[in-house]
């Protein structure tokens, strides 16, 4: 069995995948498109979707668990709301260069999911 880091690195280089193919294929090739749509929903939803909750919950210690939570939701749903909000602006002027914009974090992401310790088996 592997552990939560691996598990955000895996999930991290799918999305990557699928957000270059989106960049590089364009519409050209819708069908191509909607996998590469399927594959980066798959990759998010059993990595850094839950992952992410979990790590962050157990990196702060017991004393400052509740505010580094409360840092850490309010970080995520702002990068939600952020996304939620300037993807259509994006599209609109990047056209699908908004992909690579997007792989760029996932690069990011992957980096940092190799740079974090496993916290799978520690007290």
């Amino acid at each position: 069995r592997s552990g939560r880091r691996m598990l955000l690195l895996a999930s991290a280089i799918g999305m990557l995948i699928s957000c270059l193919l989106c960049g590089v294929l364009g519409a050209s090739f819708p069908s191509v498109m909607a996998v590469s749509i399927f594959l980066f929903v798959s990759s998010f939803a059993c990595g850094w979707g839950p992952a992410a909750w979990v790590y962050v919950s157990e990196m702060f210690p017991l004393e400052y668990r509740s505010t580094g939570m409360s840092f850490a939701t309010s970080a995520m749903w702002t990068g939600n709301y952020l996304v939620a909000h300037l993807t259509p602006v994006m599209l609109e002027h990047l056209h699908f260069n908004t992909f690579f914009i997007f792989g760029g974090f996932c690069l990011v992401a992957s980096v940092l999911a190799w740079w974090l310790p496993e916290t799978r088996g520690v007290s």
